[in-house]
């Protein structure tokens, strides 16, 4: 009787199951490098709506601020202002955040900040020369 997998002509066999035990722990690796800077990524999304929030409820005080002004009601007034600065402040670290997520997931990525070996290795999964360091 013929091999099965001659008849099959090879479906199924991926080039990572042909992979030495090096090469394909690089291989994951490296997916999981690619996972966090995606991850690092949508959080960096996430800082930046929170800025826009706080910068919205921030201007929101502003203009509540100025209306008890016009009223001349000061426990308004303080309470508007502590409000401005707090919310102006939270605007201010998320998009500290935002900053910091978005270098994150550069450098992280191995698209962006990768050696050689894991640019290539994500397009087309393959043996790693063993001469070359993992």
């Amino acid at each position: 009787m013929a091999d099965s997998s001659a008849n099959q002509g090879g479906v199924g066999v991926s080039s990572l199951d042909g992979m030495g035990v090096n090469s394909r722990a690089f291989y994951e690796r490296t997916l999981d490098k690619l996972m966090w800077s995606i991850f690092a990524g949508v959080c960096c999304l996430v800082a930046l709506g929170f800025c826009t929030w706080a910068g919205g409820e921030s201007n929101g005080s502003s203009h509540e601020k100025e209306s008890n002004q016009a009223a001349n009601d000061d426990k308004g007034i303080a309470k508007f202002e502590s409000s401005e600065a707090g919310n102006g402040f939270g605007g201010f670290m998320f998009f500290m955040a935002f900053v910091f997520y978005a270098a994150s997931a550069v450098y992280i990525s191995p698209w962006f900040c990768g050696s050689d070996n894991e640019k290539s290795i994500l397009h087309k999964p393959q043996e790693l020369p063993s001469s070359q360091s993992v």
